[in-house]
This record gives C-alpha cells, structure tokens and sequence, in this order.
C-alpha cells in the first residue's frame, strides 16, 4: 500500500514538474516582448495571442481520475494511469489547436502584408493601406487591424499602438512586421520594399513549417499504430478468454505491468510529439 502510494506520488511530482516546465518556456518566449510593454496603463493587462487554455489539462486528468474512481470502480493505479493519459492528450489538443490558430494567423499576416505593398505602391497612405488589410483579411487578424484603425482615429500615438501589436502577439514574424512599421513611423522612408521582403521572408518560413509537419506525420502514426496494436490485442484476448485476463489485471503483478505500460504509453506520446516540434 505504502509503496502505491509512493510511486503515485512520483508520478504526480513527475507531472507537476512537467506542467511547470512547459508554463517557464513559454514565459521565457514572451519575455522580450513584455520587457517591451512602455506604453501599458497601470492596472492594464494585456491579452496575448493565443489565447491558451492550460487549466483544461488538470481538469480532464481530474476528471477521468475521478470517473475510474467513482463511476467505474477501479483501483487507484489503474484511474491514475487513466488520468495520466488524459492529461497528455488534452495537452497535445491544446497544443496542436493554439498552433493552428498561429498557423492562421501567420497566413493572414503575409496576405495582409501583400495588401499593404500593393496599396503603398499606389500612392496610398499607411493607415489607408491598413484600412484596405482590413477589408481584405479574416479573423483573428482583423480584428487586431480593426483594433490598430480605432487607437489610432482616437489619436493615440501610432509607435504606441504597433508597438501593444507586437506585445499581443508575441510571435517573431509578428514582431518584425511591428518594427519594420515602428522604424518608419519614426523616420520614414519607402515601407513597400521592407514589407515586400518581409512577405517574402514570412512566406518562405511558413512553406518551412509545413514540411516540417508533414515529415512528423510519419512519427505520429508510427505511435498511433503502436498503441492501436496494443489495444487491440487486449481486445482480441478479452474476448477470447475474459476470464484470463480479468484475473491478470487484477493480480498485483499484472496490475503494475499493465499500469507501466499504460504510463510509458503516456510518456512516449508527449516526448515523439515534442520531438517533431522543429523550432526554427
């Protein structure tokens, strides 16, 4: 007993460490962008982009550990090993949904960034150009545009608001986007040629990203087809004989193979996932 105890412990410990780790690196992404902030009010706080939704993991690991507790009547290590593999799968589903989402973004960024060259060649202004993006691009991005239009029709110093820009979204082909409009606000001179290879830079870099993908494709059906074997082989054996395997997993020995096995499950979706995350 003390010794299920012990192990639970650890692997909670295990968990928290891993939660707080992902929590300091993406602190430490956006530190540059806050040491930025000069133009916040006091008491203001801003809301990056995207917006991420962390509390969800611990929720559903609570809340499968509590349904194998409670509803199913399993026995704590098995409902722990249930809840471990909970929490990975909604941190890869919050993962891979914020990463779309910068995906989007991103994409609209370069077609915006198009609009704006093409504008400025015309003869427009900065802010008209801005006002045509808008017109042109899609959510999330509009919004941000709309966002940069009112600020500054209020009056508000344009450095100030492209600047909260990049502090929202903290994002590298954001943050240039942000300092390319900053130093000509500042000192002028012809803005198309800089947004133009900027687009280009900002193209090229999202062509990258989705090779990248599409190379961990193959990693990731590799582990979906292990796991998928190994589950469906206990099916194939539950239906053949359920009594040999009932009473396997509820012998202490068998219990814990099958625990291991289960958290290593775990632990080998998270690390391939982290592995085919290419940062560039």
């Amino acid at each position: 007993m003390y010794l299920t105890w012990l192990i639970l412990l650890a692997l909670a410990g295990g968990l928290w460490w891993l939660l707080r780790s992902i929590y300091a690196t993406r602190e430490h992404d956006q530190s540059l962008a806050r040491m930025e902030q000069e133009t916040e009010l006091p008491g203001q706080r801003l809301h990056t982009f995207p917006t991420r939704y962390t509390w969800v993991v611990p929720l559903l690991a609570g809340g499968a550990f509590a349904t194998a507790i409670l509803w199913w009547k399993w026995r704590t290590p098995y409902a722990f090993a249930i809840a471990a593999l909970a929490g990975v799968l909604a941190l890869l589903a919050e993962e891979v949904t914020a990463g779309a989402r910068v995906a989007r973004l991103e994409q609209q960024l370069v077609e915006s960034i198009d609009i704006l060259v093409n504008s400025l060649r015309a003869g427009t202004s900065l802010q008209t150009a801005i006002e045509a993006a808008r017109l042109e691009t899609r959510d999330p991005f509009r919004s941000e545009l709309e966002g940069i239009l009112v600020r500054m029709r209020m009056g508000e110093d344009p450095r100030s608001v492209i600047r909260n820009l990049g502090i929202r979204i903290p994002l590298e082909s954001m943050r240039l986007f942000t300092h390319a409009l900053m130093v000509h606000w500042t000192s002028g001179g012809s803005l198309a040629g800089t947004l133009l290879m900027i687009g280009r830079t900002l193209r090229d870099r999202i062509e990258v990203s989705r090779r990248v993908r599409a190379q961990a494709v193959e990693s990731q059906i590799s582990v979906i087809a292990v796991m998928g074997v190994s589950y469906g082989t206990a099916t194939i054996v539950y239906f053949s004989n359920p009594n040999a395997l009932r009473e396997f997993l509820l012998a202490g020995a068998g219990m814990w193979i099958t625990v291991g096995a289960m958290l290593l499950q775990a632990a080998g979706i998270y690390w391939i996932w982290r592995l085919s995350q290419v940062r560039f």
